[in-house]
């Protein structure tokens, strides 16, 4: 069996080029996020080149905690072009990022998913990439980001307001900018989510820096508000109308609450009694009597009421009913043939506004309550 070979002389020297150039670019890189550190090691600025060991940075300006930090100059010399200078970012820099002729204060970051977070306002922040010479494209924006405190994100004018200015400030940055902006809200600082993105906020609109307004205007917040208030509305009319179904059933002695179908088909179970039922007036058969159908649906059967008064006959709108039932009687106008019709007296009335009596009856199909027609009415014995 052959024993193995030592490594040659000339792999071993490839090695220890190789751990010498891994390093070099280490030593030219910093912590985090493609921060190239200058020639002479002083500061860093942000730079994602295509290949960066063949890059020098060479830096001169402001520097602040090892980024380059106000005015400044940085050159990227190619070294396969015999350190020719490639890219020369002249002008304003925040937290090692170039800004152009930007002289920005606020918060300016390089995010793990290539974009940067560059605050151009107090609580106004723009997101972007970077364009042609490499460097972050303050006036090609994805989007602008606007940070709401928590207890006003439901109010709609306050986060307009809020969004059409961080707009209006980046069209006072980019006077050259001509398309729509999209514009997000988010309940505070931005900050990177467990999924390394932004959040899209709870609110969004569209900015146009031509006429320095806000489109298609929409709050996430402001509308699940607004809809929880409506349930809120929406269950205390229905308890209310509860309440005033069960208060007019009880001042009355109500006993069951029947339909007309009921009445119409077994006025015997019910006779002498007082009991509710929904109704609607068909017409007229004498100046005190009238022909009544069930309100609640479709139905053939229907049955006379005495003692109601002409002007709510002619209402054409269905009521919540109180009578005392009575036995069958011919109708006046019948003919020999015609069947005999329950008679129910008045006792009291309220009219509906919706068909069906759903203004009155709607906690029913809510589910905030029950009631078996035909069956002795519990609130009778309350």
């Amino acid at each position: 069996m052959p024993l193995p070979h030592r490594p040659s002389a000339l792999l071993g020297a490839l090695l220890a080029c190789s751990l010498a150039a891994s390093a070099q670019a280490d030593n030219a890189r910093s912590d985090r996020n493609d921060y190239i550190r200058s020639e002479n090691g002083q500061c860093a600025v942000w730079g994602s080149l295509p290949d960066q060991s063949d890059f020098v940075l060479r830096y001169q300006g402001g520097c602040q905690n090892g980024r380059a930090e106000g005015r400044g100059k940085a050159e990227w010399l190619s070294r396969p072009a015999g350190l020719t200078v490639r890219y020369r970012w002249e002008g304003e820099f925040r937290n090692g990022l170039f800004l152009g002729r930007h002289a920005l204060k606020g918060r300016a970051e390089a995010l793990p998913n290539g974009s940067f977070l560059i605050e151009i306002a107090a609580a106004a922040y723009l997101v972007t990439r970077t364009q042609a010479d490499e460097a972050p494209a303050l006036c090609q924006p994805e989007r602008l980001l606007v940070s709401v405190p928590a207890q006003l994100a439901t109010q709609d004018q306050d986060v307009q307001n809020r969004m059409r200015g961080a707009g209006q400030r980046l069209q006072a940055l980019c006077p050259e900018l001509r398309s729509n902006i999209r514009v997000a809200a988010l309940a505070g600082a931005p900050e990177l989510q467990g999924n390394g993105q932004l959040p899209a906020g709870f609110a969004s609109a569209g900015f146009n820096p031509q006429t320095g307004q806000l489109g298609n205007f929409r709050n996430e917040r402001s509308r699940q508000q607004a809809e929880e208030a409506a349930r809120e509305q929406h269950a205390a009319a229905m308890q209310a109308s509860r309440d005033e179904f069960e208060k007019l059933g009880r001042r009355h002695g109500v006993t069951a609450w029947v339909t007309i179908d009921q009445l119409a088909t077994n006025p015997f179970r019910w006779e002498g009694q007082t009991v509710g039922t929904v109704a609607l007036v068909e017409g007229m058969l004498t100046r005190e009597r009238a022909l009544i159908a069930n309100a609640l649906r479709s139905s053939p059967y229907a049955v006379q009421l005495a003692g109601i008064r002409p002007e709510e006959a002619g209402s054409q709108r269905p009521m919540l009913l109180i009578a005392r039932v009575g036995n069958r009687q011919s109708f006046p106008g019948a003919r020999p043939d015609d069947p005999e019709l329950t008679l129910l007296h008045w006792q009291a009335s309220i009219p509906c506004q919706q068909a069906s009596c759903r203004d009155r009856l709607g906690w029913l199909r809510s589910g905030a309550g029950k009631l078996a027609w035909g069956e002795p009415w519990p609130a009778a014995a309350r």
